[in-house]
């Protein structure tokens, strides 16, 4: 988790300087997209990535990868896109969502991964995962700001979280071929691919999210002058 959140950190200020973020709003954005992304590297997925390595287990690992990624993008993308929300939310709102999410966290980890009915690890050698709290967490935080939240509002939120689905999916599920390919060629260009992995992930992930500021780029202007009361400039 620790190493999940300095991208996080960094994906947030790169979307902070893009936009022309003023410091105090870049401060928040950064923290809840270091908590955002970190949550997902509570996950475990060393025993997930070694299934690539065996031609029997490759499509479970993948399946694996993927849905773990999905999960990490879709909690990711809600919980950061928060911080553009910040000053508008009441912070009895904040609090309660994520005292909700963390509620979440609990029941989904006892009703999915406590008891491994989907297990992406070895059960011979068992490790205790966490996707499942991760996403009915993600679930229950998306379902309670629907109704605290203006349409408007929760429509970009709704979005960080959708795409940030996808993106990490996508480069978690594509990413897990590189070590498919490590695996019947270790030595051909280079030998980190856990490292192309990981890159692949991060790249798609980050990707998307700065995708979902993109279209969201006008309601954020707007968003961005009132909160922060800052003249009216051109993204």
């Amino acid at each position: 988790p620790f190493g999940a959140m300095i991208p996080g950190a960094m994906v947030a200020l790169s979307i902070g300087l893009l936009l022309e973020l003023p410091v105090a709003a870049t401060s928040i954005f950064v923290v809840l997209g270091v908590v955002g992304i970190g949550l997902g590297g509570e996950m475990t997925y060393g025993q997930t990535l070694s299934f690539l390595r065996n031609p029997e287990t490759v499509w479970w690992g993948t399946a694996g990868t993927t849905v773990k990624g999905a999960v990490w993008g879709l909690l990711g993308g809600a919980v950061f896109s928060i911080g553009f929300l910040f000053r508008r939310i009441p912070q009895k709102t904040i609090i309660l969502t994520f005292i909700l999410m963390i509620l979440g966290m609990y029941i989904g980890f006892k009703l999915i991964n406590d008891p491994m009915i989907i297990y992406f690890s070895d059960p011979a050698n068992p490790r205790p995962e966490s996707w499942g709290a991760l996403l009915v967490g993600a679930l229950v935080l998306l379902l309670f700001l629907k109704f605290k939240l203006k349409k408007t509002d929760f429509k970009i939120i709704f979005r960080f979280a959708m795409l940030g689905m996808v993106g990490g999916g996508l480069g978690f599920g594509l990413g897990g071929f590189w070590m498919v390919m490590g695996s019947y060629m270790p030595d051909v260009i280079f030998k980190s691919w856990w490292k192309a992995m990981e890159f692949t992930f991060g790249f798609l992930l980050g990707g998307s999210l700065g995708y979902a500021a993109w279209l969201c780029r006008n309601e954020l202007q707007a968003i961005i002058i009132k909160d922060w009361k800052l003249p009216e400039v051109a993204f």
